[in-house]
């Protein structure tokens, strides 16, 4: 009998230590207020992705770091977010600024502006960085085009991302040992052409980034530039969290409710009293605006893809995407 239930708990624990981790918006979206150190590393000395496959174990346990920090603030403290103008998380590091777009679907990244030089070109990116659940084995392709930059008009950008959950298992960095992980493993196409110049430049990239659910932001990241065949490691960084924020911070967007979503056109605002409410449509053009409510109609417009934003005593208290039927 013993043996019988000793094997049994063993069988137990070994499924529980390769068990597929599952990413989700509640367990790895940017939460604002939390804060992470970047530790930007050395990349000499033969640092390598890994193998792929379940059951993995990563270790990066030497890496030589400098750190710089990433602060994830509201959409409003950052400069050139009416420019995104969906944004609803950013993050500062240093001078530079990256702009999210999160819900209970997906991560986007919308694009990165540096302090004093506005929107770089990669602007308005809409890059795909999780679509939820996410798991091993998950795979999407994002198709994206992208027009006139604050720093470049008149240039043109493409880019096709292929992206997939290869592998799973822990993780051994200088901070520590990190089980459950997932590594997502992307492949990034890019054209870069001006507007009658004739002049196409092409680049192929991967990168690698670490998740653990319940780490809300990246746990490490490593880049490759392999255009033309070439395979040159360009970038690994790894981050620690150093202040998280607190429940009530976290809770209290999210008390706050757009419904019902998709919508037949009567939307209600719950969780806030007497509202500003703001429609945009798919190009973030302001369409309507209703002060001092909590309900606001879009009968009037086509079937399609709206974004709302909710503003409480002259701040923005709430932001998403809304579908029309």
């Amino acid at each position: 009998m013993k043996c019988l239930i000793l094997s049994a708990i063993f069988f137990f624990t070994s499924a529980i230590a390769i068990a597929q981790p599952i990413l989700t918006s509640a367990t790895n979206d940017p939460v604002v207020g939390d804060v992470f150190t970047e530790n930007v590393c050395n990349i000499e000395g033969g640092i390598s992705a890994g193998p792929s496959g379940p059951g993995v174990t990563w270790d990066l346990s030497s890496l030589i770091a400098t750190t710089e920090t990433d602060h994830i603030v509201s959409y409003c403290d950052s400069p050139d977010c009416t420019d995104l103008f969906f944004t609803n998380v950013s993050v500062t590091a240093g001078l530079k600024y990256f702009f999210y777009y999160v819900d209970t679907a997906q991560w986007w990244e919308l694009g990165i502006a540096y302090a004093g030089l506005g929107l770089a070109p990669m602007n308005a990116k809409w890059r795909i960085i999780l679509s939820y659940p996410f798991s091993y084995n998950t795979h999407f392709l994002v198709d994206t085009a992208i027009g006139d930059s604050d720093w470049t008009p008149g240039t043109y950008f493409t880019e096709i991302d292929s992206v997939l959950g290869d592998a799973y298992g822990a993780l051994i960095l200088p901070t520590g040992t990190f089980s459950n992980v997932l590594r997502v493993h992307a492949v990034i196409h890019t054209a870069d052409s001006v507007s009658g110049s004739g002049i196409t430049t092409y680049k192929r990239s991967e990168s690698y980034t670490w998740y653990q659910p319940g780490f809300h932001y990246f746990l490490a990241s490593m880049n490759y530039d392999t255009t033309g065949g070439s395979r040159h490691l360009s970038s690994v960084s790894y981050y620690t969290q150093t202040v998280k924020a607190g429940i009530n911070e976290q809770a209290k967007n999210s008390e706050i409710t757009i419904s019902p979503n998709p919508s037949t056109g009567n939307i209600t605002i719950q969780g806030a009293e007497h509202t500003t409410i703001q429609v945009y449509n798919i190009i973030g053009q302001l369409i309507k605006e209703e002060p001092n409510t909590n309900n606001i109609s879009i009968v009037e417009f086509p079937s399609g893809m709206y974004f709302i934003k909710v503003f409480g005593a002259g701040q923005l208290i709430k932001q998403d995407k809304i579908i029309k039927l």
